[in-house]
């Protein structure tokens, strides 16, 4: 059944004059990101482990005027280069982060989410007219990360410099691979997580 439920898909991404290394060191510390994900209000892991596969936590979200606990598991952690979680409390589907970079010269980061809005308050065609707002959220989330990697601010003074919603740095071979894999592990994650188990995965890569 899980496999036959539509996501709404939004995706965002940036180049940042920092390396990848240093993006891995901010991002990995999930209970920073509120510093820079201003619909975060707060972080509360539900774990005792605070990174890695298996990590649980409950993020207080808001936009505008609604508020919601957003119950997170992390699925994949390939260190260094990406951190996927699976969402399971009012809204269900999966998240992911990852880096690309060159020499050190920059880094690029991709933010992709596929959610799932329950039926009671719309379903798909809330996530229709909502994915305008949350990619433009989103999209200065990552321009204020940029900014805290490179100038340890918050990122107020420099959205515009990193606001970059054109920039897909990604090829298509690379796009494709991703968006396939990507798939696969929402659908299979949520299915997984509804059954109240962990989702496993068959590669360390």
């Amino acid at each position: 059944m899980a496999r036959h439920q539509k996501f709404t898909r939004v995706r965002v991404s940036i180049t940042v004059p920092v390396s990848k290394a240093d993006v891995w060191e901010e991002l990995r510390q999930i209970d920073r990101h509120p510093l820079w994900m201003k619909d975060a209000v707060s972080i509360r892991f539900t774990s005792e482990q605070h990174e890695g596969i298996g990590t649980s936590f409950i993020c207080k979200t808001k936009v505008g005027p609604f508020r919601t606990n957003d119950v997170m598991e992390v699925t994949d952690w390939v260190e260094g280069r990406l951190i996927t979680v699976h969402h399971r409390g009012l809204f269900t589907g999966a998240g992911r982060f990852t880096l690309r970079g060159e020499m050190g010269l920059h880094c690029v980061i991709r933010w992709e989410e596929r959610l799932k809005f329950p039926i009671y308050l719309g379903g798909s065609i809330t996530g229709f007219f909502a994915k305008p707002i949350l990619k433009s959220i989103w999209q200065r989330n990552l321009a204020r990360l940029g900014a805290l990697v490179e100038y340890g601010s918050d990122g107020g003074d420099y959205d515009d410099e990193y606001y970059d919603d054109e920039n897909q740095e990604f090829d298509e071979e690379f796009d494709e691979e991703f968006d396939e894999e990507f798939d696969e592990d929402t659908l299979d994650g949520v299915a997984t997580l509804e059954r109240g188990t962990t989702p496993t995965r068959a590669d360390e890569r």
